[in-house]
């Protein structure tokens, strides 16, 4: 009897220590988990600050930025880029001179281009947010931004696609003949028609847009 109840109690202690490795390791993703969500709560705030010093008033922005988070949460779960990224991107935007309502109106369309064009989403947003202030593209009417935004993310794409560089390699030659093109009269579909075509001569991302800018 005395053995059985020996055997019984060292399985519970061995079921203790088991419990006790398996609370420690929920307990370290808790912390983890209230980590990020700390630092993304304080994105939020940012991103809420840096608009109101952009000029939107406080109440308009605080609105925005609520509805900032919930599209985030969404997004996340249906293109699996992470929250935090997300959060980056829409700050990004608002310092590039977006309105927090075209932020919203625009997000969806980087994304779709990220997942589209398996560059990272990052890229995406520096890069195509590059391009539409090189061609003047940038507007305060939400709804034109929105599909000007998704014209640029979209011909930048399909030239990447159809030649030898890609969306990061257009974003970058852009970078260097965008402005240039813009003041000859240059579509952005045109200039990156051209990039393309340097690429597949072997001038890629910055290499391309020098040339190009020279010519």
């Amino acid at each position: 009897k005395f053995k059985r109840l020996n055997d019984v109690g060292d399985k519970f202690l061995s079921i203790g220590r088991n419990m006790g490795l398996v609370t420690l390791g929920l307990g370290a993703a808790f912390i983890s988990g209230a980590k990020k969500a700390i630092e993304l709560q304080n994105q939020y705030v940012k991103i809420k600050n840096l608009a109101v010093t952009g000029g939107e008033h406080s109440v308009e922005a605080q609105r925005n930025v609520n509805k900032m988070r919930q599209q985030g949460v969404d997004l996340s779960l249906k293109y699996g880029v992470s929250q935090e990224k997300i959060g980056k991107g829409y700050e990004e935007l608002i310092r590039r001179g977006y309105s927090t309502n075209q932020t919203l109106a625009t997000q969806k369309q980087f994304l779709q281009a990220s997942i589209a064009s398996g560059d990272d989403y990052t890229d995406v947003v520096h890069n195509a947010t590059s391009a539409i202030e090189s061609f003047g593209l940038k507007t305060n009417n939400s709804s034109k931004m929105a599909a000007n935004t998704k014209t640029v993310l979209n011909q930048m794409a399909y030239a990447a696609d159809l030649t030898a560089t890609d969306f990061n390699g257009m974003g970058e030659a852009l970078k260097y003949v965008g402005a240039t093109a813009h003041n000859a009269h240059q579509s952005i579909a045109e200039t990156s028609s051209a990039i393309g075509i340097l690429s597949n001569n072997g001038l890629d991302a910055s290499q391309a847009g020098t040339g190009l800018r020279q010519v």
